[in-house]
């Protein structure tokens, strides 16, 4: 996604991790994350409207006598344009220059793995900021290069408050749709294990009891064939 070249917050690393990725993954205050997000939101706006702006100039600018000289200026638009272009690779393009939009992709920006802030934040165990950016509208389904979900990540670090948490998210989400509940709940990575094979690798019964209980499929059979008791 093309960005300000300039701007602090709406950088990536080697790995494409923003600023706000970061600070989600290492614990960092909710309200160091709200300014952030804040900030990234308005500072990504002002660029879209700058932008917008200079691919729909005035009758004025476009009537202007300094031809040579628009010429210029519209090849170093373009190089810089050129240059910002994959500045942040792992955020998506914005439906809309809506502050509502526009948080919607930065709560959601992936880094080279596929890591959103939400899967970062859940693999540390940090509940108060996965309420937070779930609270932000951070994508409940997503699963990283590996095919892992929030849900397979919270049952891998075997923190039951954080399952708990995420499975009853899920349920008032899908509350009118049960079988998309049931869908979030058997997400398969890519050896096809679903949350609930995590949990019987792990031999932590109390959670992979929980999962059941609340809709995973125990008939599932992963890339191998194999049902969940038998990994």
């Amino acid at each position: 996604m093309q960005v300000p070249y300039n701007s602090p917050v709406l950088t990536e690393d080697e790995e494409w991790s923003t600023p706000f990725a970061t600070a989600c993954s290492v614990g960092g205050p909710l309200d160091l994350l709200r300014e952030i997000l804040d900030r990234s939101v308005a500072e990504f706006a002002a660029h879209m409207k700058q932008k917008e702006s200079q691919q729909n100039p005035t009758s004025e600018e476009q009537n202007s006598s300094s031809a040579p000289l628009t010429e210029v200026a519209q090849g170093r638009s373009d190089e810089k344009s050129t240059r910002l272009l994959s500045d942040m690779p792992g955020v998506s393009q914005p439906v809309d220059a809506t502050p509502a939009s526009i948080s919607a992709v930065l709560v959601d920006a992936e880094d080279a793995t596929g890591q959103t802030p939400l899967l970062l934040a859940v693999g540390r165990g940090h509940l108060s900021i996965v309420r937070f950016l779930l609270e932000n509208g951070a994508d409940l389904m997503h699963q990283n290069r590996r095919g892992q979900s929030c849900l397979h990540r919270a049952v891998n670090r075997g923190n039951m408050e954080l399952v708990e948490f995420l499975v009853s998210t899920s349920e008032k989400n899908n509350a009118k749709n049960k079988a998309a509940h049931r869908a979030w709940m058997d997400l398969r990575d890519k050896h096809g294990d679903s949350a609930l094979f995590y949990a019987s690798m792990d031999n932590n019964e109390e959670i992979g009891r929980y999962l059941l209980r609340h809709g995973a499929d125990r008939e599932l059979r992963n890339a191998d064939g194999k049902a969940f008791w038998e990994v």
